[in-house]
């Protein structure tokens, strides 16, 4: 299966999703966070295969390959509420608005 390997530091995690997987590089408040993980097709279901903040003189290489299901990393799994979409509609117009009074 197609994925991706994150090296932190020497700490190696492996995933692979078959419609998605995203890498996320954040820069907020003077943190920089990385966010490795895939939501299901339905929304349901939210999977992290690394979440963590990063420190000066961290080292991350990304690679991706093709790999075995049996090399894949075991991600966290989250089921996210039944009313998760009306919950980041809110926070998304929350933010606009903070965002627009800048």
């Amino acid at each position: 299966m197609k994925g991706f390997e994150l090296n932190l530091n020497g700490r190696i995690v492996r995933g692979a999703f078959p419609t998605n997987s995203s890498i996320i590089i954040s820069n907020k408040e003077e943190w920089i966070s990385v966010l490795f993980g895939s939501i299901s097709d339905d929304g349901s279901l939210s999977y992290d295969w690394l979440r963590t903040v990063m420190h000066s003189g961290d080292v991350l290489k990304i690679r991706f390959d093709d790999f075995d299901p049996d090399q894949l990393s075991e991600p966290k799994v989250t089921r996210f509420a039944e009313n998760w979409d009306k919950e980041l509609l809110e926070d998304y117009y929350r933010l606009k608005a903070e965002l627009e009074k800048e």
